[in-house]
C-alpha cells in the first residue's frame, strides 16, 4: 500500500533515497546481510514501484529518510 508520505517523491528519487539509505547509513532496524542483499535486488533484480515505496516507507516510518525543504533525504545527511 502506497502510504500519502511519498506523494511527493518519484519512483526515481525513491529508488536512490533507498539505495542510499542502505549503503550509507545502515536503518536500525536492519542488519549488514539485509543490506547487502537490499542493494543487489534493487540495482539487479528490478523491483516493482510498490515494493521500492514500501521500502521507502518503512525507512520514514523510522526514521532514517526525512522530509527537507529540497525533497527527502537520508536522516544523518539532514543534520
Amino acid at each position: 500500500m502506497i502510504n500519502w508520505r511519498l506523494f511527493m517523491m518519484s519512483i526515481q528519487e525513491a529508488k536512490q533515497l533507498v539505495l542510499d539509505a542502505f549503503r550509507y547509513h545502515a536503518p536500525s532496524w536492519i542488519n549488514l546481510r539485509t543490506i547487502a542483499e537490499f542493494i543487489q535486488w534493487a540495482e539487479f533484480e528490478s523491483p516493482t514501484d510498490d515494493e521500492i515505496l514500501v521500502c521507502v516507507d518503512a525507512l520514514i516510518a523510522s526514521g532514517d529518510i526525512v522530509k527537507v525543504a529540497s525533497g527527502w533525504q537520508i536522516a544523518s545527511a539532514a543534520k
